[in-house]
């Protein structure tokens, strides 16, 4: 199935859906969001505020977004979300330059 003029799956639905709500986000905002252009080390967006701020020129985030469909709904329900060793050591390694932050979003399927 030619994935621009077929159907998506329920999988590739609900990660745009993650990766899109990011980049609105972001851009309402004010940040400048940019994609790398291979995904080497997990990161879906690097998020970044444009010109000085304090001690930092141009301060910027590196995004890892995760979607989860069978999250509890429950009110002051704490999530346990499952991530392999690889991602999580990608997301807390050391001698990192700009820091890397996980957002995990519940995904509502229609």
């Amino acid at each position: 199935m030619d994935p621009v003029v077929g159907r998506l799956t329920a999988q590739q639905h609900q990660g745009l859906y993650g990766e899109g709500f990011i980049f609105a986000m972001a851009n309402s905002a004010g940040l400048l969001v940019s994609r790398p252009t291979l995904d080497v080390d997990g990161v879906d967006w690097m998020i970044a505020h444009a010109g000085p701020r304090g001690s930092v020129r141009s301060p910027k985030i590196e995004v890892q977004v995760k979607t989860w469909s069978t999250a509890p709904l429950s009110k002051g329900t704490v999530w346990h979300y499952r991530m392999s060793a690889k991602q999580f050591n990608a997301l807390a390694g050391r001698a990192l330059l700009c820091p890397d932050i996980s957002c995990l979003l519940r995904y509502l399927p229609s």
